[in-house]
């Protein structure tokens, strides 16, 4: 439900996937490459301390078993290399089974890192891990080899780590390099839950059939960093463990490369009122966050880390001392996700599928570039179905937005 405020407050308040096999459609890249914005953003206040930084790093340190430059080596747990029966003529063939740990708990496929086949220090081929964690390579048959794992792809990279695999006597045949698995409750493993975070994003582009042409540069990944931002093209991440921060900084590198919108820099409470652009590129990114990682008819959605002063962040039940209107993210956020989910009530009667939002943002639009939720608004009123004009505009003053003097100011 909508809590109303005092009048001050303008009358009420603004508001597994994989890269192989089933993959997301992708078009042929894209011979247009965007420049990234040089905007940075500050998401001090969405965080709160960041006092695992330094213990992170000094973990993360002692666990390596090599080392070059500022690349770090870890070790895995791997199961034995077993020959399977057939010709040993010919390349050789060595699949095998990745996993990684959940921020669910347990165990799940690595889908969409990188295997690598090393032989003699050198790089022979590598392959993506698929949906349900297995691999496959091929490589000339003769010597001896060891495998590597990235949590990198073609879209983002955790660039600093790998980890190590099994090592083959003899590359001959078809081998079965059996499961490797990241060392539950090491600081390495953590990694796997970023890696979560965009897989979720792959996942969500996938099942809303949304064509990846526009995501043409891959995002660069710095783990741990000293903060939680987004810079020209490299997503920073203080916490692994974050799902909902970590989902806002990747929202704000997606929100750069596919939507046609104005990012907003500088500091910023999210209860605060600001600028109507520094709300809207973040509260898209919260609402990104919560459309990887939410279910869609959650009756009281909500962030669990973001913003600890306010924690647990809830924005379908929103409190009533935010300040309200175009200006402040965190209603911008409530708005969108009220656009999109589908636990309906009162004058909330609309359920957009995300294929339907982005397409009436996105860079391919052709249109004015979007610099407030007003501004979203009518682009995505334009997308809309004749008989769902009505419920937007209830929807959107349901959420305190008055959007006839809004407009004229537009």
């Amino acid at each position: 439900m909508r809590h109303p405020i005092a009048l001050i407050t303008v009358i009420g308040l603004l508001a597994g996937c994989g890269l192989s096999g089933t993959a997301p459609r992708v078009e042929s890249p894209s011979t247009r490459v965007s420049a990234f914005s040089k905007v940075t953003t500050d998401d001090t206040d969405l965080a709160g301390g960041i006092g695992t930084f330094t213990a992170t790093a000094q973990r993360l340190e002692a666990e390596a078993v090599a080392r070059s430059g500022d690349s770090l080596r870890f070790a895995t747990r791997s199961g034995k290399v077993t020959a399977r029966p057939g010709t040993r003529s010919g390349p050789a063939k060595v699949s095998g089974i990745f996993l990684v740990p959940s921020l669910a708990g347990g165990a799940i496929p690595g889908a969409n890192a990188t295997v690598k086949l090393f032989s003699g220090g050198r790089e022979i081929t590598s392959a993506l891990v698929g949906k349900d964690g297995r691999y496959e390579l091929t490589a000339p048959a003769g010597g001896s080899a060891e495998l590597r794992f990235e949590l990198s792809n073609r879209y983002w990279k955790l660039s600093r780590y790998s980890w190590q695999g099994p090592k083959l006597e003899s590359l001959a045949g078809n081998l079965d390099a059996g499961s490797t698995q990241l060392e539950a409750g090491s600081a390495n493993a953590q990694a796997a839950y970023i890696h979560e975070i965009y897989n979720r994003a792959l996942s969500l582009f996938e099942r809303e059939g949304i064509a990846l042409d526009w995501w043409n540069r891959q995002l660069d990944t710095v783990w741990p960093a000293n903060g939680n931002y987004y810079t020209r093209g490299t997503v920073n991440l203080s916490n692994a463990e974050w799902w909902d921060v970590n989902g806002h900084e990747i929202g704000h590198a997606l929100h750069d490369q596919g939507i046609n919108g104005q990012m907003g820099g500088g500091q910023h409470k999210i209860d605060e009122c600001y600028t109507s652009n520094l709300a809207w590129s973040e509260g898209f990114a919260s609402f990104f966050s919560a459309a990887v990682s939410l279910e869609r008819d959650d009756a009281d959605a909500k962030f669990e880390y973001m913003v600890p002063r306010r924690a647990p962040l809830r924005f379908e039940n929103m409190p009533g001392d935010v300040c309200g209107g175009p200006t402040n993210e965190w209603w911008t956020t409530a708005t969108l996700w009220d656009l999109y989910d589908s636990h309906n009530e009162q004058d909330d009667q609309v359920t957009l599928g995300f294929d339907q939002i982005w397409g009436a943002l996105a860079k391919s639009n052709g249109k004015k570039s979007v610099g407030s939720m007003v501004d979203a608004y009518v682009l995505i009123k334009d997308k809309a179905e004749i008989g769902q004009q009505s419920a937007l505009q209830r929807l959107m003053a349901f959420n305190g937005m008055p959007l006839r003097a809004l407009i004229a100011k537009r």
